[in-house]
């Protein structure tokens, strides 16, 4: 009777182990399945099936490596979007209210605005330069029918520009539901 009795238990904790021993399988393959084919959307889904598992963060990473690039200060990101959209998605973000343009420069097939900018709006001009804020540069460049827009906050603060990013692509968003 008692080794009828063991034999039921271990049975039942077997049946009860072997989901969870398939699902660590199955997120592993398809980890490796994302990787695999590199691409935004299959990162996307892959955090949408298992955005609690240990290889979520490394595939927001993943994804964010392919939808940006790092050069020389600037996180520059494709905008398939029409360029006067972006433009005003971005005069959301600086505008006279916040910022004023410190400098203009033609570049090719673009050109490069710097700001002085204050998310309180307030910058304070001193004998040693400005307390306050920061210096945004923007980088505007449209090849080939794509707008390519880099943003370099202060001498090269990454997680700045990408948050400039995410605001714009956010104030876009808003714009279309409206």
């Amino acid at each position: 009777m008692k080794t009828k009795s063991s034999f039921l238990k271990i049975s039942l904790l077997v049946l009860l182990l072997l989901p969870v021993v398939f699902s660590c399988n199955n997120v592993k393959k398809d980890w490796e399945k994302a990787k695999q084919q590199n691409t935004i959307e299959t990162y996307n889904n892959f955090i949408a099936k298992y955005p609690k598992s240990e290889y979520a963060e490394d595939a927001k990473q993943k994804k964010l490596e392919l939808e940006y690039s790092w050069k020389d200060g600037f996180l520059d990101k494709e905008y398939k979007e029409y360029p006067a959209k972006v433009q005003q998605a971005l005069s959301m973000i600086l505008n006279e209210e916040n910022s004023i343009i410190v400098g203009m420069k033609n570049i090719k097939n673009g050109s490069l605005m710097t700001f002085l900018g204050s998310p309180t709006g307030v910058v304070e001009f001193t004998s040693n330069g400005t307390k306050g804020g920061m210096t945004i540069t923007v980088k505007s460049v449209y090849i080939n029918g794509t707008n390519i827009l880099g943003f370099k906050v202060n001498e090269g603060d990454r997680d700045a520009s990408l948050h400039l990013h995410q605001t714009i692509q956010k104030n876009m968003k808003q714009k279309n539901n409206e």
